[in-house]
């Protein structure tokens, strides 16, 4: 009877033991799709933020007129203002960044679909006559005058991307073309890799330690169980005496047993719970690296469309709404750059982004590109916007007082805007004014100081 307790113990810790490892790798696999699916998402939300906002800059009239021969006549406005739009969107040949690699725009000539403006300076696709290979299901969609995203990536001459489309209306409201925007895959792929290697290693702790646990406690467990059998069968000649001796060797080893040794399952669901705690913060910690802009510390073009999407969201439900939109920008940051050397210009523009920061607060500032930074106040009283106004001032004068390692005075330029609900449709609405407010700013600092604008 003896010699079956042992192997049934061992039997139960064993199960117990592999039903919970099951669980800890089923939420690996968990985790894993869920951070995929999220991280694809993010991917998606931006890429059709930045198609959607270039496909409604572009004059849909102006593309639909373009011909073939408009590319190479300097006279032609409706190819070089539209080409100055989409020029300006920033574009990077980093593979491994989550930055945009291309944007486009796809119109029908002769009944094919073919390039129309391309600002790629290194090597634009054919105006009005290459066509893209592969016609992906996405392209196809959006001249039907819907978004859409591809959900693989797609190889071209360009490399391995994802892609997404936004349509682009002329005034009588038919699709004049298509915008497209690419980004590039191999960062999508870097981050699901780095994902699933962390996820991999800290289950893989924790499998070990469970392990681990489980032997220590078959091992103490079948100590005992071999000690009370010793013992049992030196008594085997008086059941009463059997039992009495049990029951004291029981209580003798109850006293003397050593904490250290006494192991219940609860060490093995506390070290898987451990595990899953530290995969959960990882992931946390991606999406707020995914949100943050790694110069400034402000917030990203990503969380800037995320709030751009909500407050659009908000105007198109008819909420009560209340916000100011700020644009500024570093003066004479070219110069700075080419004077002195980008590093400075980093310094100028991080200088800046921490004045805002004081001032605004992180969850209101937003870097979108360039020395373009942007604020969201919401519900704030003209008053508060004044004294703001007046403590961001202080705060510039006083960083060029003490500032040494600058060689020239930090100056920025500020534009305003607020949200008229009865001529806003949109967010971009606002932004426009801010940013049109911006400019005219710049030009009567440039037209004062007597420093030439080459921004």
């Amino acid at each position: 009877m003896n010699k079956r307790k042992a192997p049934l113990t061992l039997i139960v810790v064993l199960i117990v033991t592999s039903f919970l490892l099951v669980i800890d790798i089923a939420l690996g696999i968990v985790l894993v799709n869920t951070s995929s699916n999220s991280t694809k998402s993010i991917l998606d939300n931006k890429m059709l933020e930045l198609a959607q906002t270039a496909a409604r800059l572009v004059d849909g009239d102006e593309i639909a007129s373009l011909q073939p021969s408009d590319k190479d006549d300097p006279n032609c406005v409706a190819y070089t203002h539209n080409y100055d739009i989409l020029s300006k969107f920033k574009t990077s040949g980093n593979e491994h960044g989550a930055d945009l690699a291309y944007i486009y725009c796809l119109v029908k000539y002769n009944d094919k679909i073919v390039f129309s403006i391309d600002p790629d300076p290194e090597d634009p696709a054919v105006f009005m006559v290459e066509e893209p290979d592969p016609l992906t299901d996405g392209m196809v969609k959006a001249f039907t005058g819907v978004t859409a995203v591809d959900s693989q990536a797609v190889k071209d001459d360009w490399g391995v991307t994802y892609s997404a489309y936004a349509p682009i209306f002329k005034s009588d409201n038919s699709v004049a073309g298509v915008i497209g925007v690419d980004v590039w895959a191999q960062w999508y792929e870097d981050q699901i890799k780095q994902n699933i290697v962390t996820i991999v290693i800290t289950s893989s702790l924790s499998i070990a330690g469970g392990v681990l646990i489980a032997l220590l406690i078959t091992y103490f467990l079948r100590r005992r169980l071999s000690t009370l059998s010793n013992e049992v069968k030196s008594l085997e000649g008086d059941v009463q005496t059997l039992l009495h001796e049990i029951r004291s060797s029981s209580d003798e080893m109850a006293k003397e047993e050593d904490p250290k040794n006494t192991l219940d399952m609860e060490e093995i669901r506390g070290q898987i719970q451990t595990a899953q705690q530290e995969i959960r913060r990882y992931i946390e910690y991606s999406h707020q690296r995914a949100y943050s802009d790694s110069l400034t510390k402000l917030n990203n073009r990503l969380a800037y469309f995320e709030r751009v999407k909500a407050l659009n969201e908000k105007i198109r439900d008819g909420e009560n709404l209340s916000f100011i939109v700020m644009i500024y920008d570093v003066n004479g940051l070219k110069d700075i750059n080419d004077t002195y050397g980008h590093e400075f210009g980093d310094i100028a523009l991080v200088k800046g982004a921490n004045i805002i920061r004081d001032i605004y607060a992180k969850e209101n500032t937003y870097r979108i590109g360039g020395d373009e930074i942007v604020v969201i106040l919401e519900n704030i009283e003209l008053d508060e916007l004044d004294e703001r106004t007046v403590a961001f001032n202080a705060e510039l004068e006083a960083v060029n007082n003490m500032s040494t390692d600058l060689p020239v005075k930090l100056s920025m330029s500020k534009g305003i805007a607020s949200f008229d609900k009865k001529k806003d449709k949109e967010f971009l609405d606002v932004f426009r004014r801010a940013d049109k407010n911006m400019y005219e700013n710049k030009d009567k600092f440039y037209c004062q100081s007597g420093v030439r604008h080459r921004k």
